[in-house]
């Protein structure tokens, strides 16, 4: 799993002994949440794919499991890779 952020998110995270990701309302119509993919750092096009601006992966926190999370519903655009 990976979660893509910019270097204010970063340093926010990487700050805390334990990481902590805080759960925001990101812009539009998507829900209130920390947001993670399986969709690694080498795949082509990952903002297209995310719909994202290229300022949120210029950082990335990589881990194993998804104890926990629960993926967003759609089978279109963000939903198949959130």
């Amino acid at each position: 799993m990976y979660h893509y952020t910019n270097n204010d998110g970063f340093k926010a995270i990487s700050s805390q002994v334990d990481w902590r990701f805080k759960a925001q309302k990101p812009p539009g119509p998507h829900p209130v949440g920390a947001y993670f993919t399986q969709l690694p750092p080498d795949m082509p096009d990952i903002c297209a794919k995310l719909l994202i601006p290229r300022t949120k992966v210029e950082y990335l926190f990589e881990f194993t499991g998804d104890s926990g999370l629960t993926p967003l519903d759609g089978g279109k655009g963000r939903g198949r890779h959130i």
